[in-house]
């Protein structure tokens, strides 16, 4: 394989192997720069030969007017072009990231046993699809939870409904968002007392009256 970082463009094998000369000669390599792997460039050309094991570089020079590659050589071997390669890092997505926003509690006064809807929207704010919990809770203890899948930047709407039937105020939480309602038992009717202190006065009105003509008689 060649070395890290580089791809093999071409091989050639020199004969007879291992002969060897000097002076060193020039080994001069032809290229096509429409044939360079994707990422390549030409001044990253380089001229290696093959030593049994590993390809070795060599010092190598490119003419990129003429597109040759050279390098001295001392002896005979298999010599191959190789380019150098400018790996790309994808960076990885970030991960999801859910936020609670907008929430609202109607009606804020409930009577006893009415049912009170909470609602909130849930936000995907990251860069990958996940599962959030939310969880709805009253006075701190937890109520109800849903689950909610959205993909990046996906928002959606959830609705809770809760009753209570002892009088009181509430504090409801989703998230890291409260609200409050109060739920008020109905005022007593006032009808009734009116009837009763009007058949009071009556019956001391009567009174007076019997009382009136009995002390007219004995007059």
């Amino acid at each position: 394989a060649p070395p890290s970082g580089t791809r093999l463009i071409v091989a050639y094998r020199f004969s007879p192997s291992g002969t060897s000369f000097s002076p060193a000669a020039v080994l001069m390599l032809k290229y096509d720069p429409s044939s360079l792997p994707s990422g390549a460039s030409e001044s990253s050309l380089t001229i290696a030969h093959w030593d049994g094991s590993a390809w070795m570089k060599l010092p190598s020079t490119v003419d990129t007017t003429a597109k040759v590659v050279s390098a001295e050589i001392s002896h005979f071997s298999v010599f191959a072009l190789l380019g150098g390669i400018t790996e790309t890092m994808t960076p990885a997505p970030t991960p999801a990231l859910f936020s609670i926003t907008d929430l609202k509690v109607s009606p804020v006064v409930a009577a006893p046993g009415q049912t009170v809807a909470i609602t909130a929207t849930v936000t995907n704010s990251g860069g990958s699809q996940g599962s959030y919990t939310i969880a709805l809770k009253v006075n701190g203890v937890t109520e109800a939870e849903k689950e909610a899948s959205l993909s990046p930047g996906a928002t959606e709407t959830v609705t809770f409904a809760v009753s209570k039937s002892t009088p009181g105020s509430y504090e409801v939480t989703v998230g890291d968002k409260s609200g409050n309602f109060e739920v008020r038992a109905p005022a007593a009717e006032k009808g009734g007392s009116g009837i009763w202190l009007a058949i009071g006065a009556g019956a001391i009105l009567l009174l007076v009256v019997i009382l009136l003509v009995l002390l007219l008689r004995r007059s």
